[in-house]
């Protein structure tokens, strides 16, 4: 099973960086706890490539994400990748470095009220697809392609992977890969009062 929490946040400019970073750890320590019985807070280590893992357990992977004012959290029981984007207008030169050739023309198909959300269905499934595995940007966005409908999930072209995407709210995009086939994906508001924040 998949299981995507999520939550909202507000913060001061000066310390969104800061409060992002937080909420997004106090959410996997919140799913940690209530739904994978730690009873203590677990150590989190990095691989060389930077993708935190959980260093005391190995059939356990997460990934976090946080934009603007919203912070999720997916879990898992194989690498997985999240990311979540607040609907903004993007630039034509940012448009032809994400996407695939294909996905530029499906992009120019549709009505320029409709853009902006196709455009970070794609991205927020390429950031995603590029946590899962690991490895940052160092594969071009416009290489990792994925087909959108309305009808299904959305499909990567390395079909090792599968996808899910949602949108929490009308203003954000949030998109979970994870490498092998189909799983029960559970979707879960978190009320940020519930959340415990860790000292320092």
């Amino acid at each position: 099973m998949i299981r995507i929490y999520w939550t909202y946040f507000s913060a001061e400019r000066r310390q969104k960086r800061k409060v992002e970073h937080e909420t997004g750890l106090a959410l996997l320590y919140y799913a940690l706890q209530k739904d994978y019985e730690f009873s203590d807070i677990p150590a989190i280590a990095v691989t060389a490539e930077g993708k935190p893992y959980l260093a005391e357990t190995d059939n356990l992977y997460f990934n976090i994400t946080h934009c603007k004012d919203l912070a999720a959290c997916a879990i898992g029981q194989v690498p997985i990748g999240i990311d979540a984007e607040g609907i903004r207008p993007f630039g034509e030169a940012l448009q032809k470095k994400v996407l695939g050739t294909e996905e530029q023309r499906e992009l120019e198909k549709l009505p320029e009220d409709k853009k902006k959300i196709q455009f970070l269905r794609y991205w927020t499934l390429k950031e995603s697809y590029v946590k899962a595995k690991g490895c940052g940007l160092r594969i071009p966005p416009c290489q990792i392609t994925f087909g959108l409908s309305e009808s299904r999930e959305p499909v990567c072209v390395d079909l090792a992977y599968t996808c899910r995407q949602e949108m929490p709210d009308e203003g954000h995009v949030l998109s979970v890969i994870w490498k092998g086939g189909e799983q029960k994906t559970v979707s879960m508001p978190v009320d940020a009062r519930e959340l415990q924040f860790q000292d320092g």
